[in-house]
């Protein structure tokens, strides 16, 4: 039935992508994990989120900036915490330490997660040729180490199939206890779209296969006065 919503949300956002212009880049992550890019300096996005659609909704809402070059912070409204204390915000914090070229873009940050703050370590590069052939396809790979000592991976592609669509999707390992109370490494995905609606906006729908859910984002990418 969830898999029902999924398929569903990503036909009508399609049919409304069908006749918008094409977007700018700068969004910086695929679905859950992020990439080594960041947003441009004096760049701002605003993204509000609805996760697990199919019940037992959760809302969000994003703040993200481009400050200075090569470096992207950002915080975190959520309705996972009810009460005004220090867990209502949740922070994030990127830094490009080096620029794509011939190599891939590398980057450092931290993310305040629902349950955990992790650091991580992600490469991402754009192939536009593989085999003397033309291909479009961006790829992310990186190392997360959470509060908790653990460590785990992540991968992403994105997979542009129209101008203004784009398929995502993510592998990446995790912690899970079994029945004798020892955790052992587990590995799980996500996959989704991203559709640019106009040339700031974007939406992206996905489905997560850990818990068989849903959730859909909307972005606006602006630019502020300095």
């Amino acid at each position: 039935m969830k898999k029902k919503y999924f398929i569903l949300i990503m036909f009508l956002v399609i049919s409304i992508v069908a006749l918008s212009k094409p977007a700018s880049k700068g969004f910086t992550g695929l679905i859950d994990f992020p990439t080594a890019y960041n947003l441009r300096i004096s760049n701002y996005s605003v993204t509000g989120l609805i996760d697990h659609l199919e019940g037992n909704s959760k809302f969000g809402i994003m703040l993200e900036g481009g400050f200075i070059p090569q470096i992207e912070a950002g915080i975190k409204l959520s309705s996972e915490d009810k009460l005004i204390n220090q867990k209502l915000l949740k922070a994030n914090f990127k830094f490009q330490f080096v620029q794509e070229a011939d190599n891939p873009a590398m980057a450092i940050g931290f993310v305040e997660d629902e349950d955990v703050v992790y650091g991580y370590l992600v490469a991402s590069k754009s192939i536009r040729k593989l085999l003397n052939k033309k291909i479009f396809l961006d790829t992310s790979v990186g190392l997360k180490y959470n509060e908790n000592s653990e460590a785990s991976f992540f991968v992403g592609l994105g997979f542009p199939i129209f101008q203004k669509i784009k398929l995502l999707s993510e592998v990446y390992s995790y912690n899970s206890e079994n029945k004798l109370g020892e955790k052992e490494k587990k590995i799980s995905y996500n996959i989704g779209g991203e559709f640019y609606t106009t040339s700031n906006v974007s939406t992206k729908v996905f489905w997560r296969e850990i818990d068989d859910s849903v959730g859909i984002s909307i972005s606006y990418t602006g630019i502020y006065d300095r």
